[in-house]
């Protein structure tokens, strides 16, 4: 992202840092647990987790044509964006023009 940002910015010679993993920080997060996964489905190329101790009246009827997401846990190094995904994303977003 931050190649993507100083690209945008238009500046020139910005150096990037990498001064690596601090004290107990997460280098990546579970994002889907075991428990999650088993009530999760795929609506519009998202995932929505439809949890069963949630009740509120006709959440699953809402979802009940959204297939079931077929997966084992899901983590935030699963699925790494390019630059051109991140730029995109921070368009669609507002974030940059």
């Amino acid at each position: 992202m931050a190649e993507v940002l100083i690209e945008a910015s238009g500046k020139k010679n910005v150096r990037i840092v990498e001064i690596g993993a601090r004290a107990g920080e997460k280098l990546h997060e579970v994002l889907i647990s075991d428990y999650e996964k088993e009530h999760t489905v795929i609506d519009h190329e998202n995932y929505i987790i439809v949890l069963p101790t949630i009740d509120l009246p006709g959440l699953k009827q809402f979802y009940s044509h959204a297939k079931p997401a077929k997966m084992e846990n899901f983590s935030s190094t699963d699925l790494l964006m390019t630059k051109e995904e991140i730029k995109q994303m921070l368009v669609e977003s507002g974030f940059l023009k």
